[in-house]
């Protein structure tokens, strides 16, 4: 049994918040936006998540 490490880059904001995020996501080129739910299946929080090592390099680490 190993471990592996996985690099993930994430912006989680209030879902009043989405289209910040939306904008983000068209600023940087990458990543994806899912939609976080509670039980009752209602919208609370949106994550803008980028997971490929070669974008959170290039591109966030470059930006920052």
């Amino acid at each position: 049994m190993g471990f592996q490490a996985l690099p993930v880059f994430t912006i989680q904001l209030h879902i009043k918040d989405l289209d910040l995020l939306k904008k983000i996501q068209l600023f940087f080129g990458v990543g994806v936006i899912t939609i976080k739910k509670n039980t009752e299946k209602e919208p609370i929080s949106a994550v803008f998540s980028v997971q490929s090592l070669k974008d959170i390099t290039s591109v966030i680490i470059f930006f920052v």
